[in-house]
């Protein structure tokens, strides 16, 4: 999953960026939430108090249902 890349990139990166640098990150439309089936999967993604560590667990819980043949009827799709 591209997520943990992007994590472990932006975080051995961030040390180098400027104090008013910024960091770009482009994304496909396979990232976009209407095709993540459960609307409970959805809300968890759009909580505005979603950490960093909430985050992966999340997504931990995703591999684990793809590992597992899981994913659609877990909800992700």
């Amino acid at each position: 999953v591209n997520f943990f890349a992007l994590v472990n990139f932006t975080e051995a990166i961030l040390p180098l960026v400027n104090e008013n640098g910024s960091i770009l990150n482009i994304t496909s439309s396979s990232g976009h939430l209407s095709r993540i089936p459960s609307e409970e999967l959805r809300k968890k993604f759009i909580d505005p108090n979603l950490n960093l560590e909430q985050l992966t667990v999340l997504m931990e819980s995703y591999l684990e249902s793809v590992k597992l043949n899981r994913d659609g009827a877990d909800g992700w799709g």
